[in-house]
């Protein structure tokens, strides 16, 4: 059974050892992640704001324009970041064994590897499938997101794993944790308000803290699903480098 307490203080001796490391990259992941949303919300928010002044000409214009940006970012979305938060989960999880290369950040991108798309389909099943929850009801959509919040670790660990497979092994990792996972992420609050208090830079100080916070987690979730005998090494082999073995 783990607790709040156990999985900070395992976090935080993980990251006395790589702080910076981790910082760049959670960094460029939270930079990549929000990249297209900010730029979309800052056109929107000005053809809002100044369509009584323009002629109609330029507010079309402009709306292709937040239109065309919003799909770019959801394609850049789909191919880019959603893999990139895989990589970026399998390096903190490979920081809990050595001192993890920042390129694993981008492991779902190199070459030669097969299971690129398997990484991009389950990623967008899992965000289609949240959203669809959420647009029934919003409770709905909130249980469903962390029912699946493990699956990104699961693909890190193995990028093979089908996604049905990978949904199925999340749910039952999550069964009875929700609640709890809801506390841990409140317990970032005040850290992540004291961040955008100085002036939004903060809040890149504190991502290391919160992503090793929550690898330590999916340990302790792996664990669980060990010991109840629903998975194995065989299907869940640790996060080695690939001259140990591991494919990813």
């Amino acid at each position: 059974m783990w607790t709040r307490e156990q999985v900070k203080t395992n976090a935080k001796a993980v990251m006395a050892k790589y702080y910076w490391m981790m910082m760049g990259v959670s960094a460029l992941y939270s930079v990549l992640a929000g990249m297209f949303s900010s730029s979309s919300s800052g056109f929107s928010s000005y053809l809002e704001n100044s369509s009584d002044s323009m002629p109609a000409e330029v507010i079309i214009i402009l709306a292709f324009i937040v239109l065309a940006v919003s799909v770019v970012g959801i394609i850049f979305n789909i191919f880019v970041v959603n893999p990139l938060e895989v990589g970026k989960d399998r390096f903190y999880m490979c920081s809990r064994l050595q001192q993890a290369a920042f390129g694993e950040l981008f492991c779902a991108f190199k070459s030669g590897k097969g299971y690129y798309l398997n990484i991009v389909k389950t990623q967008f099943l899992r965000r289609l499938y949240t959203g669809l929850w959420s647009l029934l009801f919003i409770i709905p959509g909130i249980v469903k997101s962390y029912e699946y919040y493990m699956v990104p670790y699961i693909l890190a660990e193995n990028p093979n794993i089908s996604s049905a497979r990978a949904f199925e092994l999340s749910r039952i990792m999550t069964n009875g944790e929700k609640w709890n996972i809801f506390v841990l992420e409140l317990s970032f609050m005040g850290w992540q308000i004291l961040g955008m208090l100085a002036c939004c830079i903060g809040t890149y100080f504190v991502l290391p803290y919160m992503d090793s916070t929550f690898a330590e987690l999916y340990e302790a979730m792996r664990a669980k699903v060990f010991d109840m005998g629903v998975t194995g090494e065989d299907e869940l082999c640790n996060f080695w480098y690939p001259e140990n073995g591991q494919s990813c």
